[in-house]
């Protein structure tokens, strides 16, 4: 079996997968007393977990695949200072969705523009709607097109044809099983990458061990290509960049 068709069944699997997801939480809905309630559809009647918000969360708007590549690149710039950069941000965020999830939870609104609706009247929704769409139909658009140049090439296939399969197996499972359904599947990419992520770090840590330089880790990471001048090596980026960030 060649490779080509390697790639081709690990990508029907996936997309049988989640796309069977997404009809299953259809037909589970269909037999529940909520079949017609658009909140099931939209908000998952607001029942999911912690864990399962948490998860979807990290592998979709704080995506655990670009923080990880961006997180790599600050640490070689900046060595161990690039922290305050993406992890700490990162942790501050996730403090606050964990201090305000409770009051958001209590609100009966799913999308921003219904938030803000509720609160400072019908006018504020109309005026932060249309940037929301073009936000996000930007942002759903680069994902699908960075997928598709990555996927392409081990397909065989052109890029816009990529492009019309991703497009076709993302809407099948959010068309059907609504947000239960993009939480589901998120918690499957979430697991994927991390088991990625996993290897490579021990990969990586068993080369280094290899070379005897294991020890040498924390002096290197010292001495950064865009080290700041005159900051301490905790805050290498620079104080203006750090509260910028």
């Amino acid at each position: 079996m060649s490779q080509t068709a390697i790639y081709w069944l690990a990508f029907l699997a996936y997309s049988g997968l989640v796309v069977g997801m997404g009809f299953y939480v259809w037909w589970r809905r269909r037999h529940r007393k909520d079949a017609q309630d658009n909140r099931a559809y939209w908000a998952a009647s607001k029942n999911l977990s912690g864990w399962a918000s948490g998860l979807s969360i990290s592998a979709s708007m704080m995506s655990i695949s670009w923080s990880c590549v961006y997180g790599v690149q600050l640490f070689y710039w900046h060595g161990i200072g690039g922290a305050w950069l993406l992890i700490i941000p990162w942790l501050i965020t996730m403090g606050g969705f964990y201090w305000f999830a409770p009051l958001f939870r209590r609100l009966d609104a799913f999308s921003q523009p219904e938030l803000l609706a509720k609160r400072f009247g019908p006018r504020s929704r109309q005026v932060l709607a249309p940037a929301l769409i073009f936000v996000f139909i930007v942002w759903g658009g680069a994902e699908i097109y960075a997928a598709g140049i990555t996927i392409a090439p081990f397909l065989g296939i052109p890029v816009p044809a990529t492009l019309l399969l991703i497009a076709l197996v993302v809407g099948a499972y959010s068309f059907t099983g609504g947000f239960e359904a993009v939480v589901s599947t998120d918690k499957i990419q979430f697991a994927l990458v991390a088991l990625f992520i996993l290897i490579m770090a021990i990969v990586g840590l068993n080369a280094v061990a290899g070379m005897g330089a294991a020890g040498e880790l924390l002096s290197v990471s010292r001495s950064a290509p865009k080290h700041a001048p005159g900051a301490p090596w905790y805050v290498s980026p620079g104080m203006a960049m750090i509260v910028m960030t």
